[in-house]
């Protein structure tokens, strides 16, 4: 019985946690509508 409740324990944790998780876009790609800008330094 101890097992039992150990086992469901872990599952409903596990589908608490993995519920909660979101699923983060981590790509560097820039947004299709961004325009280029062109920058120019000049030195003193």
């Amino acid at each position: 019985m101890h097992k039992q409740v150990n086992i469901l324990t872990i599952c409903i944790s596990a589908l608490i946690l993995s519920s909660c998780a979101r699923a983060t876009d981590k790509t560097l790609s820039p947004p299709s509508e961004t325009k280029w800008v062109n920058v120019e330094v000049q030195n003193p």
